[in-house]
């Protein structure tokens, strides 16, 4: 058949169809490519405006998680929401590992960071077999929305915490200055 009244064949023993929208070597290509920006915007706004940053980045990965499921049906859509997904995620990263070398001093930021990397692993790990327990009893269309609820509350606890610790940061500066 020629190339253009070709059927797709989705792999080997699946019943032919048309081809995704989009591929997932094409959605990671995009996710990366936009991990650079989120490296830019990184270097440009997180040391004026941390804590910010890290909400926003935050709150961007749950958005882009809640966006997944809308978006399906639009190759132009689902394009954008990888690129916020991975924009997201890369200055999500780069930020927290910014802030774990900020608190650290200088002979214990190596341990910090293994812990660091460590944890991000383990929650890589957790997220794969939450996932796997999502699609078995719920399905794969499940499996973006529990994402986006998972993501959000991580973005409402990023919130919290950060202003928590700005607050205590204050005082703790206000108590300094006075003594």
């Amino acid at each position: 058949m020629g190339r253009g009244g070709a059927r797709w064949c989705v792999g080997r023993g699946r019943p032919l169809g048309p081809p995704p929208l989009l591929d997932a070597q094409t959605a990671k290509t995009v996710l990366r490519r936009a991990g650079i920006a989120g490296s830019l915007l990184f270097s440009r706004f997180y040391d004026g405006h941390r804590a910010l940053f890290a909400r926003v980045m935050t709150a961007g990965i749950a958005l882009a998680l809640a966006l997944l499921v809308p978006a399906a049906g639009s190759v132009g859509a689902l394009f954008a929401v990888c690129a916020l997904w991975g924009l997201a995620a890369t200055a999500f990263n780069v930020a927290f590992q910014a802030e774990v070398i900020r608190v650290t001093d200088a002979d214990s930021a190596a341990v910090a960071m293994s812990i660091f990397s460590g944890l991000f692993n383990l929650g890589i790990g957790a997220g794969s077999l939450a996932g796997g327990m999502v699609v078995t009893a719920a399905g794969v269309g499940a499996v973006a929305p529990v994402g986006a609820l998972v993501a959000a509350c991580g973005a409402l606890c990023c919130i919290v915490f950060m202003r928590r610790c700005s607050s205590i940061a204050v005082r703790s500066s206000t108590t300094s200055a006075r003594a």
